[in-house]
């Protein structure tokens, strides 16, 4: 550096920051960080869930409606006609009554 009336002066500052009382890794601001973190990771996971249901059931449910109507079409007689009930099931010729005991 010159040594005259025209010279400047240098001045290097170094500045630190004092230790912080909590380590960035601890204290409540990480405990809710991490939960947040793990609400939304749970969330997404609900709607990976929600999604492929949907994009499963909804062609599976298309492909039975479709079954369905094909069925019905192929043998129309058997879509409609209802199951017959107990009173119009005639009784076998040769069943015999339960025995009385008496008591």
């Amino acid at each position: 550096m010159p040594d005259n009336d025209l010279a400047t002066a240098q001045i290097t500052v170094t500045l630190q920051t004092p230790a912080p009382i909590v380590a960035s890794d601890e204290g409540l601001s990480s405990y809710v960080k991490q939960g947040l973190g793990w609400c939304f990771k749970i969330f997404a996971y609900c709607m990976l869930a929600l999604i492929t249901g949907v994009a499963l059931a909804i062609p599976v449910g298309l492909l039975g409606y479709g079954g369905y109507f094909v069925y019905g079409r192929i043998w129309p007689d058997a879509a409609d006609k209802e199951p017959a009930s107990a009173e119009e099931t005639p009784a076998a010729p040769d069943a015999t009554p339960p025995a009385d005991t008496g008591e």
